[in-house]
This record gives structure tokens, C-alpha cells and sequence, in this order.
């Protein structure tokens, strides 16, 4: 083990937070802003449960208001106000078009008052309001929409996300901060004395070490229920794990501007159609899901059903399974609630502490991350007894950018810089243009690297390695881009480069560029197995 690694194991940390996905990290920057010692462990790397197989929207729901989860809405609304001043270069607006049927559960007029309810929730904000259209209008603006027994439809300002992209950029965050936050660092078991869990041993890299914790923290999602089971004698389980996928198509395949809201109106279930710069993205199934979450793939029947919902609501567009250019599948870690089925369950976290010295975060929704972060390090301090402990309550200042080279006042200034940029590197405008609204201001970092070649790939390549802790080919093509979702190869044309560029960046040997080359390969094969049934 290197020096680097002892010195930071050797470490006594006030909370040592398990799992590297949206919740997790939240809650390592959440700590650290307050003052605490704070050390971060994920297993795989960062965002590659759950975290990064959502469908990438920071929303209020507007669904939940049929459940009557107003508390969850208004919270939600709040919280897209605020990431839209935290990272403005990872969170989006965008206008949602939600058609109305004559087979509707809700009509126009009760549409109407959601409509009303929804813009109410949020406030005075910069998004434009809702506004109504006729079937005419909807047609016109939707030239593709099934217009059989269309009443109209109503079109909403919502957001989309980079969501593997908001995980690192709130670690980055944390550790710039002062926390520690590793990857591909697995608890292996947890030592107790008296009663409580006082250590973790941990393997990295094949080296065995233990850590030791104030207090401990388990934020591994879809895993809570079973990393439970492996440390604790009793566990009364939690969660009613829900199985979710998405398609993705070429942005040019469907000419659309905005995103459309499709409802499978026996079951009320909700389909987004996502329209993005890069893509589009179709989904998700909500299905009961029992297995280990690592095995969750994509099948047939779930491309089928996504499919059908596109085909009956963009009859004319006729698209086809030769269509999709990728997939990916995930599992959501809903709480139970006893709710008929998951498509019932509520999206709202719940906080266990246990007297073990641990406590577990569970369910939640993405867009609330950080408001959950804040809700698990109040409920630890007001149960635990930390030394000093009165100021760690202090205000974090959580609603502070993640990245301060990516602020709304960075926008304007790196936009003007653009056509500077592209005389001074050579590189073609819309090249720069595609940094300049991924990292805005640190665009300008980004274009001093030297590497060989020098282009873009090159350069978000040596971005990931130095200042996102990308340690593999999957990670770069799966987390750190959307290129595996949106190149219609799924970006097998850059693998080779890729892998021999990070190769000579973290000493790898050929044998282990053409390992990860396969691994790669192997993803693929498992995600998109469903091509060859």
C-alpha cells in the first residue's frame, strides 16, 4: 500500500459514509461544510449503481401530486431552484409537453388545477409558467403525436440532469472541502465492541486495511437491506426494490423540441420522453425487482413495453428496436410502504438510525439529495454525542455551487471567451462550444492540457483522469460521457484510444488495456443482450 493510502486510513474520521452515489456523496459534503472529518467509501466507482441509471431529471413530479405527496412536490420544486444555482452547468431547464386523452384518467379541467398547483409550489422563479394547448396546437407542435381522441395538452417547465456527472461534481466538492472520498474501496466486514460498530475493514486495490469512525453511515441504496443482513444478526427489511430501464435514441430520430410526457393510461404509469442536446431518452418501467441489484439487465419484454408506449403515442414516427442505439437498467431503493404495487410506493427517504452506531439512508429522490444529506447529518448529531459536537450544527452552506469555475456568473463570462479559445488551441468552435457548456470557466483549464492528440476526446480523457478519480474504460465511456448512450456505435470507434491513452496515464500494460478493452466488450454484450433475442 502507498504511503498516501496508510496516511489516510490511519485516519480516526467523525463520519465514515459507505457508498459513492448521489445520497453518499451529498452527505460527504453536507459533513464536511459543517466542520466534521469525513472519509467516503464505494466500492465500485462513484454513481455506478443507481445513481447514474436514473432518468436524468431533477423534477418536482408532477405525478405525486395525484398521490397527494404535496410535501414531497413543494420540496422537490425548491430544491430544482436551488441545484439550478448550484450547478448550473449539470442541471437544465427544459419544457415537458403532457398530452390529454379522452381515455385520461384526469381531464383538462383537472389537468388545468395540477397545472395551477404545480407553478404555485415553486414559487416566483425564471421558468416560464404552464400554458394550455388545443389539439391543433399540440399537433402543430408535435407533428408525430397520436392526435385519436387528443383533447389537447398541457406544457411545463421542468429540468434534466448529467446525473453520473452531479455525483462527481458534489464529491469533487466535499474533497475540495477536506473529505476524503475513495473508489473502488469495498467494506468488507465491520468490527463491534460492545454492542457497536467502531471499524470497517475495508480492501483497496488488494490491500487490506481498517478505518476507524465516530459514527458510520450506510448510503448503498438498492444494497441497504442486504449489506444489513451481512453485518447484523436481525434486520427487518426495508425496501421494495423497483426495476427501472431507459432507451436511448439519435437526437435527429425524432423531431421534437420538447420532451413529452406519456401515460400508460390502464395503470396511470408515467414514460418521459426526453429530449436532450446528445439523445434521447425514453423510459422507465417501474417493476418489482427482488434479485442481487448487481444482475439487473435490460430484456426484451422491458424494450418491448418502451417501444409500444413510443409507437402509441408517435404512431407516424414508426419507430423500430433498430432504433435504439443503448439501453441501461437500474434499480431504485423505494422504502416500503405497503403500497399496492411500486408504482404506488412514495419516492420519500427515510433516515434509520441504529444504536449499533450506524445509521441507513434509503429511498429518496434524486432531485432532494442534498435536502436528504442535510436530514441525515441533523438526525446523527441529535443521537450521537460528538465531541465538540454543538459545532457541526452550524449552517453548511450547502446551496453554494459544487464547482466555483461553474457558477451562473461563469456562463456568460466562458461563452464570451469561446472564439478567443478556439484561435488560441486551434480547435473548431463548436469543439470549444461543447466544453464551454460541460465545465464553463475550468473550460479554460481543460484547454492547457497537454496531450497527444489534442482534441476533445483527448482532453475530457485527461479531465477525468486528474480531476474525477476515472479509473477505467467503462467508467469514461458509461460516467464520465454520455458517449456509450448517444454515438450510434455506443462509441466502440474510440475505445482503443481511449484505453491506450488512459493506459499511458496510470501505467497500465497492454495485457491490462486489452482487459478493460473486453470488460468494456463484456458490458455491452450483457446491456444490449436483448439485440440478439
Amino acid at each position: 500500500m502507498s504511503q498516501d493510502f496508510k496516511e489516510l486510513f490511519d485516519k480516526h474520521y467523525n463520519l465514515v459514509i459507505i457508498g459513492g452515489g448521489i445520497m453518499g456523496a451529498g452527505i460527504a459534503r453536507e459533513a464536511q461544510l459543517r466542520g466534521m472529518s469525513v472519509l467516503l467509501l464505494e466500492k465500485g466507482d462513484f454513481a455506478q449503481g443507481t445513481s447514474s441509471r436514473s432518468s436524468k431529471l431533477i423534477h418536482g413530479g408532477i405525478r405525486y401530486l395525484a398521490n397527494f405527496e404535496f410535501d414531497l412536490v413543494f420540496e422537490s420544486l425548491q430544491e430544482r431552484t436551488n441545484l439550478f444555482e448550484m450547478a448550473p452547468n449539470l442541471v437544465w431547464p427544459a419544457r415537458f409537453v403532457l398530452p390529454v386523452y379522452k381515455q385520461s384518467k384526469f381531464g383538462m379541467g383537472k389537468m388545468k388545477l395540477g397545472m395551477i398547483l404545480y407553478d404555485l409550489l415553486v414559487g416566483i422563479n425564471k421558468l416560464k409558467p404552464h400554458r394550455k394547448l388545443s389539439s391543433n396546437e399540440t399537433f402543430d407542435l408535435i407533428p408525430f403525436i397520436n392526435t385519436n381522441n387528443l383533447e389537447g395538452a398541457f406544457i411545463y417547465s421542468d429540468a434534466y440532469t448529467d446525473d453520473s456527472r452531479l455525483v462527481i461534481e458534489t464529491i469533487r466538492s466535499a474533497t475540495r472541502h477536506g473529505a476524503s472520498c475513495v473508489c473502488y474501496a469495498e467494506v468488507t466486514d465491520v468490527v463491534m465492541e460492545s454492542g457497536k460498530i467502531t471499524k470497517l475493514n475495508v480492501n483497496c486495490g488488494g490491500n487490506n486495511f481498517s478505518v476507524k469512525g465516530t459514527h458510520f453511515v450506510s448510503a448503498v441504496g438498492p444494497w441497504t437491506d442486504k449489506f444489513a443482513k451481512s453485518i447484523f444478526d436481525k434486520w427487518d427489511k426495508c425496501l421494495k426494490p423497483s426495476k427501472g430501464i431507459h432507451i436511448t435514441l439519435e437526437r435527429k430520430r425524432l423531431s421534437i423540441e420538447n420532451s413529452v410526457v406519456m401515460v400508460d393510461h390502464p395503470n396511470s404509469r408515467i414514460v418521459f420522453c426526453i429530449v436532450r442536446d446528445d439523445m434521447i431518452i425514453v423510459g422507465t418501467t417501474d417493476t418489482e425487482y427482488n434479485k442481487d441489484p448487481e444482475e439487473v439487465y435490460t430484456n426484451r419484454s422491458d424494450i418491448d413495453y418502451l417501444l409500444g408506449m413510443c409507437c402509441k403515442y408517435f404512431p407516424k414516427a414508426d419507430i423500430k428496436i433498430e432504433d435504439i442505439v443503448a439501453s441501461y437498467a437500474g434499480v431504485r431503493p423505494l422504502v416500503e410502504d405497503d403500497s399496492a404495487s411500486v408504482g404506488k410506493t412514495s419516492r420519500e427517504s427515510k433516515v434509520i438510525y441504529d444504536a449499533r452506531n450506524i445509521t441507513f439512508v434509503a429511498g429518496g429522490k434524486y432531485t432532494n439529495y442534498r435536502k436528504t444529506s442535510k436530514k441525515v447529518v441533523d438526525n446523527i448529531l441529535q443521537n450521537i454525542s460528538f465531541k465538540n459536537f454543538l459545532k457541526f450544527h452550524k449552517d453548511s452552506n450547502s446551496t453554494a455551487p459544487l464547482n466555483p469555475k461553474a457558477t451562473v456568473g461563469c456562463f456568460s463570462k466562458s461563452e464570451s471567451m469561446i472564439s478567443y479559445w478556439s484561435k488560441q488551441t486551434g480547435l473548431s468552435v463548436n469543439d470549444v462550444s461543447y466544453l464551454q457548456k460541460r465545465y464553463y470557466m475550468e473550460t479554460e483549464d481543460i484547454l492547457n492540457y497537454e496531450v497527444e492528440p489534442y482534441n476533445v476526446l483527448g482532453l475530457e480523457v485527461e479531465h477525468a483522469i486528474r480531476h474525477s478519480m476515472c479509473k477505467s474504460l467503462i467508467d469514461f465511456f458509461l460516467r464520465r460521457t454520455n458517449m456509450f448512450l448517444s454515438l450510434p456505435d455506443n462509441a466502440t470507434r474510440y475505445y482503443k484510444q481511449v484505453a491506450h491513452q488512459m493506459g499511458d496515464r496510470l501505467n497500465w500494460s497492454e495485457s491490462k488495456v486489452a482487459d478493460e478493452i473486453a470488460k468494456l466488450e463484456g458490458h455491452i454484450q450483457l446491456e444490449l443482450g436483448w439485440k440478439n433475442n
